[in-house]
């Protein structure tokens, strides 16, 4: 019976090997079509529909300033700060 897992998994990884080399055959050499963008694209894309900023929400405000806090007053590094915000959470919830 042993042998016959050992021969069934065996097969599977030649199998596996043949299978990974026949998918990477396929892959063409060249681009079917070749797009060119035309010089005005930066003019198309400005104004403010294109103005993205990053925010962060008041939750993640909150959560920098308490973990500055928590290092300043302990005197402790932002990664232990960070650690102490998840426990006092977990407290919060319960």
């Amino acid at each position: 019976m042993r042998n016959k897992v050992n021969i069934l998994y065996i097969l599977c990884f030649f199998l596996s090997i043949g299978t990974s080399n026949a998918q990477e055959k396929h892959v063409p050499d060249v681009p079917k079509e070749v797009r060119v963008l035309p010089n005005t694209f930066k003019e198309d894309y400005k104004g403010k529909a294109y103005d993205y900023v990053e925010t962060t929400s008041s939750l993640a405000r909150l959560n920098n300033w308490l973990k500055d806090k928590l290092s300043s007053v302990f005197k402790v590094e932002n990664e232990s700060a960070t650690n102490i915000i998840k426990v006092l959470q977990y407290l919060f919830w319960i």
